[in-house]
């Protein structure tokens, strides 16, 4: 989940309507076309999966996220830039996985 700095900082326990809901009931189905699957979200607090998951997030980039980047940030969009960005977003988000079954 993203969140503006200035709220991570200012109430690190800050965090939107579904992040509350995924609290109180981490049961979820995520449709991707037609197939759908179960699974349990969970945010991520071992240290372990958290630089796993931060490195997934940063390192990978595909043509979408340069307009990703064009929107949220000047300048021109390079690799290394989206991948900064996506750091940023990282480190002031609350990171969640969702384990399928």
């Amino acid at each position: 989940m993203l969140r503006p700095p200035d709220v991570a900082i200012a109430n690190p326990d800050a965090c939107s309507g579904w992040v509350r809901n995924l609290r109180r009931d981490p049961n979820v189905r995520l449709k991707l076309g037609r197939t759908t699957f179960h699974g349990r979200a969970r945010e991520l607090t071992r240290p372990d999966e958290l630089e796993s998951a931060r490195a997934l997030l940063s390192q990978t980039v595909h043509l979408v996220d340069y307009v990703e980047y064009a929107l949220h940030r000047r300048g021109w969009p390079t690799r290394a830039r989206v991948q900064d960005l996506h750091r940023y977003w990282f480190d002031t988000g609350i990171p969640i996985a969702l384990d399928l079954s």
